[in-house]
């Protein structure tokens, strides 16, 4: 699986950090669609929890 990292290159992810990953751009999309269902929502911010 490739990623993209915020200096805009991609690269191949470790094996390691692939289920990270996913989990960290799935709570984006998540959230995106929780604002667009209740746009006075916030968000906290913070380390991922296992």
């Amino acid at each position: 699986m490739k990623i993209i990292y915020n200096d805009g290159h991609t690269a191949e992810c470790p094996e390691e950090m692939e289920l990270e990953v996913l989990r960290h751009s799935a709570a984006h999309i998540m959230a995106q669609a929780v604002k667009r269902l209740y746009p006075d929502a916030h968000f906290a911010y913070g380390p991922a929890t296992e």
